[in-house]
C-alpha cells in the first residue's frame, strides 16, 4: 500500500435519505472539525421530504450533492455513488443523522500516518437519541471480546487487529460502528465497492471483505455520537435478517475454521428465526414454517419448535 501524503485528502461519503431533520446537524458537526483537507459527498436516494433544500446552502466546492436516478433502497447504492465521485486518498464513510465529536478527523489521519498498511480504521464512539440526549457515553465499552486479540502500537489508544483476527471477530460482535469508518482508496480499488445488491447489511459485507486482506485499526475513544433512530433502516428487525443471511452464507467457504463454523451456525439460525417472527407478524405462515425449519436444522431449539406451533395459526 503506498504511503499518504503528509495531509491526506478525506472523502466524507454521506448518503441521504428524507434527513432534513439532522443533515444541517450533521454537516455543521464536519465544518467544525479541525482538519481541513476534506471533501463532503451527499448522495441523495431520491428523498421525498426538505432534505435538499436543506442541504443547498451548505453547497460549495467541497460540499457536494448528487441525487440517485432512482431510489436504491438502501445505503450501498449511494455510498458507490459518492466514492466514485470522490477525490480523496482516505474515504470515511458517515450517516446523514450522526455527529462528529471534535477532532474525529484529524484523530484519524494522524492514525493512518502512524499505522501503514492498515485496511479499515474504526473508532469507538456515543449514541444519543432523536432529541440529542446521551444514551451512552461509550457504545462499546462492554464489547471485551475483541479486545482480547488487540496488538499495542505507539498509540495507547489505538490498536491494531490482524486481518485473520479481525475476520474471526466479525463473527462474534460487530464492533465496527459505520460512521466510524475510514478506509483507504486503494482498498475499495483492490476489492470493489459496496455491494448494492443488498439493501441492508452492505457495510457488515465490505467489513468482511476487507478482513480478508487488510489488518484493522481501532482507536478506542468515541469520536462520534451514533443516533439510535426508530424509523432508520438498523431499527427493521426480522425483515433485515433476509440480507444478514445472505452476507453469513458467503462466509461459508471450505476453508473456514470448524470454531466458526460452529458460530456461523448459530447466527444463521438466530436470522432465520428473526426472519420467520416477522413471516409470522406479516401473516405468512408458510414462509415462517420454511424458515424456522431452516433454523431448526442449523441448532434445534424450544424457541424454534414454540414458534413452529405458533405459525400454524398465523
Amino acid at each position: 500500500m503506498p504511503p499518504l501524503d503528509a495531509t491526506p485528502k478525506v472523502s466524507i461519503i454521506i448518503p441521504v435519505y428524507n434527513a432534513e431533520k439532522y443533515i444541517s446537524q450533521t454537516l455543521n458537526s464536519i465544518l467544525n472539525q479541525s482538519y481541513k483537507n476534506i471533501e463532503v459527498i451527499l448522495v441523495d436516494d431520491c428523498s421525498s421530504d426538505q432534505s435538499k433544500a436543506v442541504i443547498t446552502p451548505f453547497l460549495s466546492e467541497s460540499i457536494k450533492y448528487f441525487c440517485e436516478d432512482k431510489n436504491c433502497g438502501g445505503p450501498a447504492g449511494p455510498r458507490n455513488t459518492g466514492i466514485k465521485n470522490s477525490t480523496g486518498d482516505l474515504i470515511m464513510m458517515f450517516d446523514s443523522d450522526d455527529i462528529m465529536l471534535p477532532g474525529k478527523i484529524e484523530r484519524s489521519v494522524t492514525c493512518f500516518s502512524e499505522n501503514p498498511n492498515i485496511g479499515l480504521l474504526c473508532t469507538g464512539f456515543q449514541s444519543i437519541d432523536n432529541e440529542d440526549n446521551l444514551l451512552v457515553e461509550d457504545y462499546l465499552s462492554d464489547y471485551t471480546r475483541f479486545r482480547a486479540v488487540f496488538t499495542t502500537t505507539d498509540d495507547k489508544s489505538a490498536y491494531r487487529m490482524s486481518s485473520e483476527s479481525a475476520y474471526s471477530e466479525l463473527f462474534y460482535s460487530n464492533f465496527v460502528g459505520t460512521s466510524s469508518v475510514v478506509i483507504p482508496r486503494v482498498v475499495f480499488d483492490d476489492i470493489g465497492l459496496f455491494d448494492s445488491t443488498l439493501t441492508n447489511g452492505d457495510d457488515r459485507d465490505m467489513w468482511y471483505r476487507v478482513a480478508m486482506k487488510y489488518d484493522f485499526l481501532f482507536v478506542d475513544e468515541p469520536l462520534h455520537q451514533y443516533r439510535i433512530n426508530e424509523g432508520g433502516i438498523s431499527a427493521r428487525g426480522g425483515r433485515n435478517a433476509i440480507n444478514r443471511i445472505k452476507v453469513l452464507e458467503r462466509q461459508n467457504t471450505p476453508n473456514l475454521p470448524s470454531n466458526l463454523k460452529k458460530q456461523l451456525k448459530k447466527l444463521l439460525a438466530s436470522n432465520y428465526l428473526a426472519l420467520a417472527r416477522y413471516c409470522v407478524e406479516s401473516k405468512k405462515g408458510s414462509d415462517a414454517r420454511r424458515n424456522v425449519l431452516k433454523s431448526f436444522s442449523l441448532r434445534p431449539s424450544v424457541s424454534a419448535f414454540k414458534l413452529f406451533v405458533k405459525s400454524l395459526m398465523s
